[in-house]
């Protein structure tokens, strides 16, 4: 499937909502942050479709930073929230 040209504009609102409200809970350890999914390769159905994202933090990040970013990321949905991942 070929890539879309530009995400929804709702799709994007919410990314950049999440991505900020990430970085304030991480203490400024947020690296970057990736759209991916429908919403960017094709196929996005409002009101069907969820915002698939990928979330990179610095290597020093707290356990308190990924509990608080755990937390924020479940916004607003919690039941589709995969947990956060320490590695």
């Amino acid at each position: 499937m070929a890539p879309s040209t530009q995400p929804p504009d709702s799709v994007v609102a919410y990314a950049r909502a999440l991505t900020g409200q990430l970085m304030t809970v991480s203490d400024g350890v947020l690296v970057a942050a990736y759209l991916h999914g429908p919403a960017v390769l094709g196929g996005w159905v409002a009101g069907r479709s969820d915002v698939d994202m990928l979330f990179v933090a610095a290597d020093d990040i707290s356990i308190a930073a990924v509990t608080r970013m755990g937390s924020a990321s479940c916004w607003p949905r919690p039941r589709r929230c995969a947990p956060p991942l320490r590695g």
